[in-house]
């Protein structure tokens, strides 16, 4: 007995240190390798916050110090022979920066692309591309080491090295390879932490950055999600019970488009949009807030629609002409349907004959409120009771949101729990009017560049269980937010997540769309049209000019 005793305990010691060897070899091979591109499972590293993964997880990755809208901390760099370059030198082109370092095998793999990604740049003349090596001595990197492997793998693209890892350590990179792409002016519009893996992906960046994500955006709304008569699909693939869901059409929609339509100068896009509209939405001199695929009109409208469709024709008006009468008509109506005493109401009822006696604080849209103010004086008194109701539900510092709704009969905010789109539409109409609180633009940056945006909060700060995910269209109105405060490192953040939410591949039907896989994979049209008016009121934006 004694002896199966002692053979059973050498075979455990032997088992123990086959595993600590084993163990040991993982640890070397993950701390030898850590900076090279990660596994699948290191793709999906997770910060474990009460049991939830962190939204955010991609961004992670992404080189901290760099922003959209702005110019690099670091342009000069080395050549092959120690002379210094400057990034200016290849002004007036686009250019794709890729740092890489000869001891990474996934930039050796970045590296077999190299001829097409040079045959691309030929035929499209637009663009320059250099490689920076991390001239990282730890690592044991030299030029000689750098000539030698570029040469064996044939490669033709210029490269230029990084002493002292300056531009590495002040645009915060974190692995490599990491791809960054200046437009023709030396400004930051686009960054990512992997590169393309073919030529394809690599010319689908190059018209973003040419073009502005806007493009591709719009024509995947006009082919597929869009009817002959102009209508905006509410969503490509669901179809629920309930309404509106499927090929029912928002006002929502119809007015995000023809703002879109102004800032992108498309009178014909803003025309459609605005036809379907009256021809399938108009009610009473308002409009409805849906309308189902068989002409079913909701029987409701919808404030903050209204106005949006104000302030898009008050911009059409400016740039074109000939919207004037429109303006005054729809004016007039919003002022006759959604007033409840002497302040704003969220809806009308049109078969109950009477407006709502609640106003959705995110309806409080200052600038179209301020533009129909040249209509009517009574559009000023109107504006600042909107802007008065909307400041004092300021939850607090600790959770420096809105309360989603005033009741005017209780003369009292709703404790409910707030929808994050609409949280953050709530601050954006703020931010227009100049009227953003530093804490709320503090805690946005920090979500941002923390746990990420849930699609819904308490209104002690808390997610609501089950509404752990991120869509699109919220990270589009932070984008928007950051915009108009002027803040480059929410701008960039939440931009940055509208892209991982893209389909970059230009022969896929859905290409230019946005999907929400957390959210069920459906292509939603607020979705589509958020980013689209992002991108249209910051194609070109420069921030610290």
């Amino acid at each position: 007995m004694d002896k199966k005793v002692r053979s059973a305990e050498r075979i455990c010691i032997a088992a123990i240190i086959v595993l600590a060897v084993i163990a040991l070899a993982c640890i070397a091979i993950l701390l030898t390798g850590r900076e090279e591109q990660p596994t699948e499972t290191e793709k999906t590293v997770q910060k474990e916050t009460e049991g939830e993964k962190k939204l955010t997880e991609e961004n992670d990755f992404l080189p901290s110090g760099v922003l959209y809208g702005e110019r690099l901390p670091v342009t000069e760099f080395t050549d092959g022979t120690g002379e210094k370059k400057e990034l200016s030198e290849y002004k007036g082109k686009m250019l794709v920066i890729a740092f890489w370092g000869s001891w990474c095998k996934y930039c050796e793999q970045f590296l077999e692309h190299s001829e097409e990604f040079r045959e691309l740049l030929e035929e499209r003349k637009d663009t320059n591309m250099v490689l920076i090596d991390k001239l990282d001595q730890d690592k044991g990197e030299s030029r000689e080491k750098v000539r030698a492997l570029l040469s064996e793998k044939k490669v033709g693209l210029e490269c230029l090295y990084d002493e002292g890892l300056k531009a590495y350590k002040a645009y915060g990179v974190k692995r490599i390879p990491t791809v960054i792409v200046l437009d023709d002016e030396g400004i930051v519009r686009y960054a990512a932490s992997d590169v393309p893996e073919s030529r394809e992906a690599l010319d689908s960046v190059l018209d973003y950055v040419k073009y502005g994500g806007s493009e591709a955006a719009e024509k995947f709304i006009a082919s597929q999600l869009s009817g002959s008569e102009g209508g905006i699909y509410t969503n490509y693939t669901g179809k629920s019970g309930t309404h509106p869901t499927g090929h029912d059409v928002l006002s929502e929609s119809q007015g995000l488009m023809m703002e879109y339509a102004v800032l992108a100068d498309d009178q014909g896009a803003f025309d459609r949009a605005y036809d379907f509209l009256k021809a399938n939405m108009y009610e009473q001199g308002i409009f409805s807030w849906y309308v189902t695929a068989d002409g079913e009109k909701a029987g409701a409208n919808a404030l903050l629609d209204d106005l949006r469709i104000c302030r898009a024709l008050c911009m059409a008006e400016e740039q074109w002409g000939g919207y004037g009468k429109e303006v005054e008509e729809l004016a007039d109506a919003i002022l006759k349907y959604n007033v409840y005493g002497d302040s704003m109401s969220s809806f009308y009822d049109f078969f109950q004959e009477s407006p709502g006696s609640v106003i959705s604080l995110c309806y409080g849209d200052l600038d179209a409120l301020g533009r129909l103010q040249e209509q009517n004086n009574k559009w000023g008194e109107l504006k600042d009771r909107m802007a008065a109701i909307v400041q004092d539900g300021y939850i607090g510092d600790g959770f420096p949101l809105y309360f989603s709704s005033y009741d005017y009969d209780k003369k009292k905010y709703s404790q409910d729990s707030i929808n994050t789109a609409e949280a953050l539409m709530t601050l954006y109409h703020l931010a227009e009017a100049g009227l953003l609180k530093e804490t709320s633009e503090e805690w946005l940056l920090e979500q941002l560049e923390g746990d990420g945006l849930a699609a819904r909060y308490n209104v002690d700060g808390t997610v609501v269980r089950g509404y752990d995910y991120e869509t699109t269209a919220v990270y589009a109105i932070a984008g928007l937010i950051g915009y108009e405060s002027g803040n480059a490192g929410i701008y960039t953040r939440a931009l940055q997540k509208i892209e991982q939410n893209r389909i970059w591949d230009t022969g896929s039907s859905f290409y230019g769309s946005f999907m929400n896989q957390e959210a069920g994979d459906d292509i939603i049209a607020f979705d589509q049209l958020m980013p689209l008016i992002l991108y249209g009121y910051s194609k070109d934006v420069l921030f610290g000019s």
